[in-house]
């Protein structure tokens, strides 16, 4: 007979059937309880990545909402926008780059693209924007 605790209370191991387990049976016993939690354990961690990789990776304005423009150079692009608005948009960005300090061409381009595109916004919901 094994007997153990467990809060307090003093429990004998038995089968199924309401006898008690021999040494050999209470260590299957306890293996296959090790065993079953293992495989629960499992599947969670398998639910957790699922869910994890379920979601979207973000979206161009997301990352763009993200980048940090400083006033600086904020008005350092809105003065080079005006100064090159005629210039075709390949060479326009180029030439933005270079008047915008710590900014490549892709960051001033997806720039104003943010700044079209909440314009837009502020259009449609009839918001005035500075």
């Amino acid at each position: 007979l094994t007997l153990f605790w467990k809060k307090d209370e003093l429990f004998a191991l038995m089968n199924s059937d309401g006898n008690r387990l021999g040494g050999d049976q209470t260590t299957a016993r306890r293996q296959q309880r090790i065993e079953e939690q293992r495989r629960l354990a499992a599947e969670k961690a398998e639910e957790r990545a699922a869910k994890r990789a379920k979601k979207d990776p973000p979206n161009w304005r997301e990352n763009e909402e993200k980048e940090v423009w400083t006033a600086k150079q904020e008005k350092q692009f809105a003065k080079a926008l005006v100064s090159f608005g005629g210039v075709p948009p390949k060479a326009r960005y180029t030439l933005i780059e270079a008047r915008v300090d710590g900014k490549n061409r892709t960051e001033c381009l997806m720039h104003h693209k943010l700044l079209l595109a909440k314009e837009k916004e502020a259009n449609e919901n009839g918001v005035k924007q500075d």
